[in-house]
């Protein structure tokens, strides 16, 4: 009768478990923490498509934002918007939608045309998120054609020298870094 009882514990348990974490991931309750091992070897197995993607963002003179449910442009952030406002067709989101689904881009692109760097585009990975640890900030990828500065080696294991920088970059191929904010 405690087998049976025991069995019956172990299925509403895992019932459970099956419907609640996917709903906290979801909700951004939990998050998850790429090493930066694993994002290298996602990155080099998949370098052709965040190089499409990277081209893409250059193109554009506009947009500063794709993300799966809206855009952003220079002159507004305001959202929902007419279609003739979004800075981009909808087949050209289509296409960012795909990649960004194909690569498990969950935060979309961010464009920043900065003095200092030239123009940046981010590709977010992963967020802190509402109930994590929030020494786990933002992490992605990011393509400059400069070079990036304050560079560490691992951002698994940041120097006591970089631990106050807002963000910080380790390069993981030519004109490629991965990246996290730290603010």
């Amino acid at each position: 009768m405690k087998l049976i009882a025991s069995l019956f514990h172990l299925i509403r348990v895992s019932i459970l478990l099956v419907w609640v974490l996917p709903i906290l991931g979801c909700l951004g309750l939990i998050s998850e923490r790429y090493s930066d091992k694993e994002m290298i070897d996602f990155f080099l197995k998949n370098e052709n498509s965040f190089n499409e993607l990277a081209k893409m963002g250059d193109a554009e003179s506009d947009v500063i934002r794709v993300a799966d449910s809206f855009t952003r442009t220079k002159k507004s952030f305001a959202w929902p918007r007419p279609e003739s406002e979004w800075g981009i067709t909808k087949t050209r989101w289509d296409e960012y939608r795909t990649l960004f689904a194909r690569l498990g881009i969950k935060g979309g692109m961010d464009i920043a045309d900065t003095e200092k760097f030239g123009r940046l585009t981010f590709f977010v990975m992963r967020s802190c998120g509402k109930f994590s640890d929030c020494s786990e900030r933002e992490k992605g990828y990011v393509h400059s054609t400069s070079d990036l500065k304050p560079l560490v080696e691992s951002i698994d294991s940041i120097p006591k020298s970089a631990r106050r920088e807002d963000r910080i970059y380790m390069s993981i191929s030519p004109n490629w870094y991965i990246y996290e904010n730290r603010d």
